[in-house]
């Protein structure tokens, strides 16, 4: 009541299908499809619904969100009003250097880039490009996902400190663990919301930086989405760099988000290099994909 004022109809199809192992999802969207097509259903204490009579939108027609649960490998979250209106994708390897990095920073986005990790250095250029790609509003807010703050600064610091009994506290402030989405947000332009969330390479949370800039986002708003890797030593065998994506909600332009596990899930291995995100990345363009876009 706090959210809706007066509460919307409520309708629940569990009590008519019971358990399914799995197939919730599919049963209650062909009810719901039903019920659309006669107009009406039962909400949840059996009371009759005429979708005639529901608050209609602006645009015509009213507004349904579904939700599907079934045993956690059903789950689907689909909000057709949020589109990735632009994608992008940054790609370096630990044999470029960082002052490279730095001058190609500088003159793309002006920044001053005297003190920036190598993963700030990461999130900030990938998000530039997606700069290039799209307009950035001033309030566009920025998530960003990372394993952790930048290795090769930790480890220096913990080489001064440790053998060479030199700390450097203006190094460790600059390289917190949020500091890269602030960098990045610089490059974007913009001064909205920014957060970092801690996500691996695990299906099961890396796409927690998109579910939860969806969840945020009002309509006519945008959302920076982005995942950052800097070269760890124990994954030889991964390359770094960082994905971008801009979400917009209230637009009918772009690629409609659809979060599920038969999307996500990426059970066959990639023919492509390895790739810290790789299960983004292949995720993105399967989605990209559907749109005839690259």
């Amino acid at each position: 009541e706090n959210i809706f004022g007066t509460l919307p109809p409520l309708m629940a199809f569990k009590p008519q299908i019971g358990h399914t192992l799995g197939a919730t999802a599919a049963l209650e969207t062909a009810l719901l499809l039903s019920a659309l097509k006669q107009g009406g259903s039962n909400d949840y204490q059996g009371r009759k619904i005429c979708f005639s009579e529901c608050a209609a939108s602006q645009k015509g027609g009213f507004f349904c969100l579904a939700n599907q649960f079934g045993f956690g490998m059903a789950m689907a979250t689909v909000n057709p009003n949020i589109h990735i209106t632009a994608a992008v994708r940054f790609d370096t390897d630990a044999g470029t250097g960082g002052k490279i990095l730095k001058q190609t920073l500088k003159q793309q986005s002006g920044i001053d880039t005297r003190r920036l990790s190598r993963l700030s250095l990461i999130a900030a250029l990938g998000a530039g490009q997606l700069k290039e790609q799209c307009e950035i509003c001033p309030d566009c807010a920025v998530f960003l996902g990372t394993p952790f703050s930048s290795p090769s600064v930790f480890e220096k610091m913990a080489d001064n400190v440790l053998n060479h009994h030199a700390a450097m506290p203006f190094d460790f402030i600059a390289n917190l663990h949020n500091a890269p989405v602030f960098h990045a947000a610089r490059a974007l332009g913009t001064h909205g919301a920014t957060l970092v969330v801690t996500a691996d390479n695990n299906v099961d949370t890396c796409f927690h930086p998109l579910s939860l800039a969806m969840q945020s986002l009002q309509n006519g708003g945008q959302a920076a989405v982005g995942w950052a890797y800097e070269h760890q030593a124990v994954r030889a065998d991964t390359y770094e760099g960082s994905i971008w994506m801009l979400l917009e909600a209230g637009t009918e332009q772009g690629v409609p988000v659809v979060l599920n596990d038969e999307g996500t899930q990426t059970d066959r291995p990639s023919e492509k290099p390895q790739y810290y995100w790789q299960n983004i990345a292949d995720w993105l363009e399967v989605v990209m994909a559907h749109e005839g876009r690259d």
